[in-house]
């Protein structure tokens, strides 16, 4: 699936509904970017990272569809996890993730 093509369903808005959600916008970037980073590195370990488990470790409502998609290390793209965060105001934070797409195919098989 082409990144640019995404539907809206993978992307997010981190709120002052979140839990996580601070008054400073610096500080929600901060904590953003430690997520981002965190799950970046779970990529490289373990080779795979579902789009569900991105919305656990920020504090989001799982989708269905969010357990078949995210990131795969030895996938065709770029093998990284960008949350691609732009404000849309004072008080949001749209997120707009860089998928790779279904990677069922990437799992261990056991």
């Amino acid at each position: 699936m082409e990144i640019s093509n995404l539907p809206e369903k993978y992307k997010a808005v981190f709120g002052p509904d979140n839990q996580n959600w601070y008054k400073d916008h610096d500080i929600n970037l901060v904590f953003l970017f430690s997520v981002q980073r965190f799950m970046n590195d779970l990529l490289q370990m373990r080779g795979h990272v579902f789009l569900n488990e991105v919305y656990d470790a920020l504090h989001m409502p799982r989708t269905y569809e969010g357990q078949v998609v995210g990131w795969a290390r030895d996938g065709e793209a770029d093998c990284f996890i960008d949350f691609n965060p732009s404000s849309r105001d004072d008080d949001k934070i749209e997120l707009d993730f860089n998928i790779d797409g279904t990677i069922l195919e990437y799992l261990p098989r056991g």
